[in-house]
């Protein structure tokens, strides 16, 4: 057991330093006072990713430059009422457009920008999955089998269609 924080100290910077690996040095300029400053590059070691959503910004922040204000209320309706364990959203337009008062065609613009942009697929009436490519919440592994299940959505939708 540790019995000072020096030693708690020592022991939480081997575990860090476990974590981490510096790989190189590389030099920049300070922009505010035009000094050269050498710094390191490191690379964190990451064994497990888990239990936590996984959003590329800028592909999401792509989708949404063309909401608006009502359009975001939608937007944020369903990523609070996503389920995470199979990206998927559940609801109606009309049950949307009763619990945030905005209209139904509303919601069905909204919808049919976001199902055009890629952010979510209609897998049946009212049940929508999240592309897996842009939000995700767990594992890499658990994200490969979202977008296998994503992919056959979009395959089965095609084929409908064609």
């Amino acid at each position: 057991m540790f019995n000072t924080k020096e030693q708690r100290v020592e022991e939480k910077f081997k575990y860090i330093k476990k974590k981490q690996e510096i790989i190189g040095t590389k030099e920049m300029i300070d922009k505010e006072t035009g000094e050269v400053i050498e710094t390191l590059i490191i690379e964190k070691n990451i064994e497990q990713d888990y239990n936590f959503y996984k959003v590329w910004l800028l592909d999401l922040l792509n989708i949404l430059e063309v909401v608006g204000t009502k359009k975001m209320k939608v937007v944020n309706y369903v990523f609070e009422n996503l389920n995470a364990q199979e990206n998927l959203f559940i609801g109606t337009h009309l049950e949307i457009s009763k619990k945030l008062n905005v209209s139904r065609p509303v919601v069905s613009q909204t919808f049919g920008l976001l199902e055009s942009s890629g952010l979510l697929i209609k897998r049946q009436n009212g049940v929508y999955m999240i592309n897996p490519s842009l939000i995700v919440r767990g594992n890499s592994g658990k994200r490969k089998n979202l977008l296998v299940k994503y992919n056959n959505i979009k395959k089965n939708n095609k084929e409908k269609e064609g």
